[in-house]
């Protein structure tokens, strides 16, 4: 039995931290990947410090 929450969680550190969680040791080029695959890879790019965010 599994169960997954409705509210979205994240911890308090960079959005590529975020991305990554639970994966381990990736490159950015993997976590922008995923971003890009999310369709989320342009907003974070607008922000002051993307994917350090």
């Amino acid at each position: 039995v599994s169960v997954v929450s409705q509210e979205p969680t994240l911890s308090a550190r960079s959005l590529q931290d975020n991305i990554a969680y639970g994966m381990g040791d990736v490159s950015l080029g993997c976590v922008k990947e995923a971003a890009q695959t999310a369709h989320a890879h342009d907003f974070i790019s607008e922000m002051a410090s993307g994917y350090q965010t």
